[in-house]
């Protein structure tokens, strides 16, 4: 279907040549400004939910002690399913303290503590999981779990 301005060019065909390269502009115009916006997810910061939803997620640790109650805050936020907290020292590295399983959706932490930083670092394994963050290379992904969870941790502590 064409516009007016189309029916009205067809019939000079200097005019349709401006009109068409006016409509080609447009087009590149928006998918340039569509792939920015892609992109920017691709950022780790771009991630990190408002304050006030962080402070509900740092309550609900707080008051209820367990990741479950942290994880279903943000779970909700970002619109995935919250990952189950387990505790079960088996299968987990040595070196670790807790380690997000994507084919379960559950963490498995050694004891059950009250650590911002753990309980912030493994979500970001949930985003990844879910197609929220973007998926790398494992080095990569625990970078972007750590810059994930020290810029939740700042931004908390300045709000």
């Amino acid at each position: 279907m064409l516009c007016g301005t189309c029916v009205w060019a067809l019939k000079n065909p200097l005019e349709f040549a401006k009109h068409y390269q006016w409509i080609k502009n447009q087009y590149y115009r928006v998918s340039k400004e569509l792939h920015q916006i892609k992109m920017q997810s691709k950022n780790v910061f771009c991630l990190i939910p408002p304050i006030d939803v962080l402070k509900r997620a740092k309550i609900a640790l707080e008051v209820d002690g367990y990741y479950s109650s942290f994880a279903k805050v943000l779970g909700a936020y970002y619109g995935i399913p919250a990952p189950k907290y387990i505790v079960n020292p088996e299968g987990i590295p040595k070196r670790a303290f807790s380690c997000y399983v994507p084919s379960e959706n559950k963490v498995y932490c050694k004891k059950e503590p009250y650590n911002l930083h753990t309980a912030f670092h493994e979500f970001y394994h949930a985003l990844e999981n879910f197609r929220i963050a973007p998926k790398v290379s494992r080095k990569k992904s625990e970078e972007n779990a750590e810059k994930y969870a020290k810029a939740c941790l700042k931004l908390l502590q300045e709000g």
